[in-house]
Order: structure tokens, then sequence, then C-alpha cells
């Protein structure tokens, strides 16, 4: 039997909520072997971002192939914006098909943006080495509180709601003024001012935007070029600005990158990912795309005899290091010019590297060590051993 691995490096990206030097107990990726049909369904938060008006739009994704899908945003709002009752939070749930049908929305009544994020962590089963990539404290399972279903800005079932979607623009945004100050259950999210295919336009819009620049390893001129890409798909209508002023003011949040080499690190592992009796194809290969490391995977192959049934199981290890990080920021104005600058990390972050080995079954893989591309536990600086396949 041979194997081969295409490994793709990984940096797990967000800020953390508390002091992260601290690291706490460790937790696998996985409590128990996954089936190929649920290693499809893996799904993670984005470290990346989008601001506008007093609200953050950050994606929610699957891997596939060579890009991402996403599948959803969680809309949160400034804390400090919120009174009484006002939505603070937002799910957006990409619909199948990419064109102008409503995105299904799920909103959080008077409760801040951690409640989403915990209740959305737990419906999606996002793993815990994510929590950093929130970007705010996670609430205990005990406290979640579910949403409700929502749409422009109201609950579903809000018969004010039904009676404001019919107003003319102007006077919809004086009406939705005028309740979210006096603390009323409504959302002033911006892209929803204008009317529900517009805003079904810019959802999806930003999910492709998200998807070409997510895992890519852009360099700055690549990442300019593509917020200039998305800038450039045209005027944004129905919305209290000027045809002089076509673009919605954004500013655009990149992926968290490690300062130097991180430090602080450890080795963890073996943890099963998938285990079980296979068929080998005509090829006599088999194939598995494997949901780590974040956000693209890893493809694994292994050659074994054409339709050969086999037993195996493919055993994961991480190394997790800290360190100083940055991202990039672009900041796109109303006239559509974007400027850029670079944001440094408050405090210390967590970043990983992942590998795998493969065992006959899941009792047989503490019998392996790490892949040799980690450093040993007792190493303390490092993500990984450079080789000659290293940029």
């Amino acid at each position: 039997m041979t194997g081969s691995f295409s490994v793709v490096a990984s940096l797990a990206c967000g800020l953390l909520a508390g002091a992260v030097n601290a690291q706490g107990p460790w937790t696998p990726p996985v409590a128990a072997p996954l089936s190929p049909e649920e290693m499809q369904a893996v799904t993670f938060v984005s470290s990346m971002k989008i601001e506008v008006g007093n609200w953050s739009v950050k994606p929610i994704y699957r891997p596939l192939q060579s890009q991402v899908r996403v599948i959803g945003f969680l809309v949160t709002a400034d804390q400090g914006s919120r009174i009484g009752s006002n939505y603070g939070a937002v799910f957006f749930e990409r619909p199948a098909q990419d064109d102008t049908t409503p995105w299904s929305g799920r909103a959080w009544s008077a409760s801040t943006a951690h409640t989403a994020a915990g209740w959305l962590k737990q419906h999606f089963n996002i793993p815990d080495f994510q929590d950093q990539d929130w970007e705010m404290p996670l609430v205990g399972m005990d406290q979640m509180v579910g949403p409700e279903p929502y749409v422009n800005g109201f609950a579903v079932e809000d018969s004010l709601g039904q009676l404001v979607a019919a107003f003319d623009h102007e006077p919809r945004l004086h009406v939705l003024e005028l309740l979210q100050v006096n603390g009323y259950p409504v959302a002033d999210i911006p892209f929803e001012m204008a009317s529900s295919p517009d805003s079904a336009r810019w959802l999806s819009q930003n999910a492709m935007f998200f998807e070409s620049v997510i895992g890519q390893k852009l360099s700055a001129e690549e990442f300019t070029a593509a917020v200039r890409r998305k800038s450039d798909l045209g005027p944004w209508p129905a919305r209290p600005f000027s045809w002089e002023q076509p673009c919605l003011a954004e500013r655009i949040v990149g992926e968290w990158k490690p300062i130097g080499v991180p430090c602080a690190c450890r080795t963890y592992g073996p943890f099963p990912i998938v285990c079980g009796t296979f068929t080998a194809d005509a090829r006599g290969k088999l194939s598995f795309r494997l949901p780590w490391p974040p956000p693209l995977g890893t493809l694994a192959e292994f050659e074994f005899g054409v339709n050969a049934v086999v037993n195996i199981c493919i055993c994961g290890w991480e190394r997790r290091c800290f360190g100083a990080a940055s991202r990039t920021v672009k900041i796109v104005h109303p006239d559509c010019t974007v400027e850029e600058y670079s944001e440094i990390s408050e405090s210390e972050r967590a970043f990983h590297e992942y590998g795998y080995v493969v065992a006959a079954s899941e009792a047989a893989c503490a019998l392996y060590p790490p892949p040799a591309h980690l450093p040993p536990d007792s190493q303390p600086c490092g993500l990984r051993v450079p080789t000659q396949h290293d940029p």
C-alpha cells in the first residue's frame, strides 16, 4: 500500500476571548470517527468579516474541493448600538440557488451577539478550536437562546413588519429608525434597506467574494484586486446615497497571519478521523476529502488493488502554537475608492498545523508517531518542520 497526502497549511484565525497562554485541556476536532458523508457536512466559521455601519458580517462555510462554500452569514450589531429589545444578531442562511431568492433569516431579540454565536456553534457542530474565530466570548450551552424566523428587519410573525414592508424606501427608513431608538424588536441592517431582491443580491455577491479569498493564500495585491472586483459589480440601488457615491461603505477584514515564528507549541494526537471498511475504485484507489486543516482541508489518497476491500483508519495529529498576528483591513468608501492598513492582534493568537497517518484500525492509531512535518512535542517553537516544498 502506498499513500500520498496533499497537506494544506492552516491558520486558525480570530481574537481569543481570554489570554491564550493558558491553553487549557486539548479537545480533538472530533470525538469519534466520521463517515465520509459526515465529513462533507463539517462546518467552520471564518476569521474574516465585513463591517457595514454598526453591523459585522461573518461567513459560515464548508470546505469543498478547491474552495469553500459559504452557507450563511452571522450578522451582529455593535452592542452599544442596541436599545431594549432591538435585534442584536441575525443569521442569514443561503438558498440552494444563487439568484434573487431571499435568504432565510433567524434573529435573536434582546440578546448579545455571543448568544447567537454559541447557538450556531452548537447547531452546526463547529469545533472548539475555532472559538477564537468568533471574536467574542461564547455563552455556555445551558444559556442557549434560540432564534425566531426573521425577514426584512422584523420577526416573520410581526404584523407591523408586514405593514412597513409595503412602504416606499424613505418612509421605511424613518419608521425603522424610530422603532430602533425606542427599543422595538427590529434590525436596521444597511444592506436590508433596499428591496428584498437587492438584499439577496448583496448577500450572494459577498458569499462569492468570500469563496474567492478564504484559504487562497492571496498576496496583498491579489486581495486588493478581489476587493475591487467586488466593488465593481455595479451601483447599490434603492439606498440613501447619490449615484456619485455608488458603493456601500464597508470595512473588509482579512485573515490573521502569524508575525514571525509562533512558540508555546504543543503536538497533540492521535485522534481518529475516518475509520471503517472501504472498497477501492476501478483504479485501485481510495480517496477521502478530510476537512482539516480548515478552510480547504486535505485530500488523502491511497492505492490498493482494483476493487480491494480494506480496513483503514486515518489518524490525525495537531500542532498548536501561539504568537503575535496581523491582518489586512480594506476600507471601501462610498465613491468605491479603497484604502488599506494592517491591524495587529491585541493578544497572542493560536495557530494550527495538521498531519495524518494511516492505521488498520482506530485502536492501532496509538502505535504511530506524528507525521514527519510536525515537530515533536518537546520542540517549543514552529508550526512545521521546513521541507523543500515549503515556500
